[in-house]
């Protein structure tokens, strides 16, 4: 999501923010990890003249505080990191003050999903955000680039847990907006032998285009996986990004053409509690990892390093945003999304006036 502060309500299809407080401050704003007489770098954030949120009749009313940003100033072009902490509203978790916010002892809080508490935003006109969530955006970045750093950000997050290293094959199992993503990460981190399975021939061009070397069109298990083991001389891939979820097979499949001690790293959501080949994992030695979101990997915020990949033009965002809507047609955008197939949709975004 991006938006732009203002100091006023203009438009109607722009975002305002609602910019809050809390305290106290986590571990990894302390001034231990700040370079002595300099500023930290870690968390700059845009803020803007509204620090208090009233609620009435389920609408938002904005009230101007004075309280604008040293990094910032109304008008500037903010992305927004929508995954809070419980630090943000006044809690202390260990790993929220650790900065592991999106494994909150509380539950992960999302903007615009009622997980834990409820922050508006996401379709609405107006977002409740915290300062800290608000990142400026480069001028060289569109808008229109920055709306899916929410996606670029997990994959930043996958990948640093998988670690590949140069010289290893990795396959990224789905094509859709994720794993084309994918692709372009695990590029940049310098993986050339990549090879993407796609569900549709319009998915596998654009997988090219972020840098796979080879495409396999799905049409069953048991041909994914020769065609895979072709494709690395039988010796299966070193790592699999799985960017299916729902209730496919896709992780039985991924075990079956991961290399001995190899490496699965589970993105995707499934439905219910699928049944998992764990035979197959132990005899082969697979390390599953799940990668949930994002959060901080070290002492690094991995939305700043997402937008700083961004900024120095390491993915192309313009390949995968394929659709664009006004608000007003959010019925055709939501069929264009949930319709692939005939709309050929890989991100679908609305534009505001």
């Amino acid at each position: 999501m991006t938006l732009k502060c203002l100091a006023e309500p203009k438009r109607r299809y722009v975002a305002q923010i609602a910019v809050f407080e809390a305290e106290p401050v986590p571990l990894w704003l302390k001034d231990k990890i700040r370079p002595k007489g300099q500023e930290s770098g870690l968390r700059h954030r845009a803020a803007q003249r509204y620090a208090e949120i009233s609620v009435s009749d389920s609408r938002f009313s904005l009230c101007p505080a004075g309280c604008v940003s040293r990094y910032n100033k109304p008008g500037d072009r903010v992305a927004v990191e929508a995954i809070h902490s419980c630090v943000n509203f006044g809690g202390t978790c260990p790993r929220c003050m650790s900065g592991q916010f999106h494994m909150c002892d509380e539950g992960m809080t999302h903007i615009g999903l009622p997980y834990v508490r409820m922050l508006p935003g996401g379709y609405g006109e107006y977002s409740a955000v915290h300062k800290d969530k608000l990142h400026k955006i480069p001028d060289n970045v569109s808008l229109d680039e920055a709306a899916l750093l929410d996606i670029l950000v997990v994959n930043v997050h996958a990948v640093r847990l998988g670690d590949p290293q140069l010289g290893e094959c990795c396959v990224v199992y789905g094509c859709g907006v994720v794993g084309l993503s994918m692709i372009q990460v695990l590029y940049a981190k310098g993986i050339r032998n990549l090879i993407a399975i796609a569900k549709y021939p319009y998915q596998a061009e654009i997988a090219k285009k972020c840098g796979a070397a080879h495409v396999v069109l799905y049409k069953n298990k048991e041909q994914v996986v020769q065609d895979v083991m072709a494709l690395t001389g039988g010796n299966g891939a070193d790592q699999t990004y799985e960017c299916v979820g729902g209730s496919s097979g896709a992780i039985n499949d991924a075990a079956a053409f991961t290399t001995r001690q190899g490496k699965i790293v589970m993105m995707g959501i499934f439905a219910g509690v699928p049944e998992t080949d764990l035979n197959t994992l132990f005899m082969k030695e697979i390390s599953l990892i799940a990668s949930n979101s994002c959060g901080m990997s070290g002492y690094r915020d991995e939305f700043a390093i997402a937008l700083e990949m961004l900024a120095y033009k390491q993915v192309d965002h313009n390949l995968l945003i394929s659709h664009r809507f006004k608000p007003e047609q959010y019925v055709e955008a939501i069929e264009a999304a949930r319709g692939k197939d005939k709309s050929g949709a890989v991100k679908v975004l609305f534009e505001r006036d």
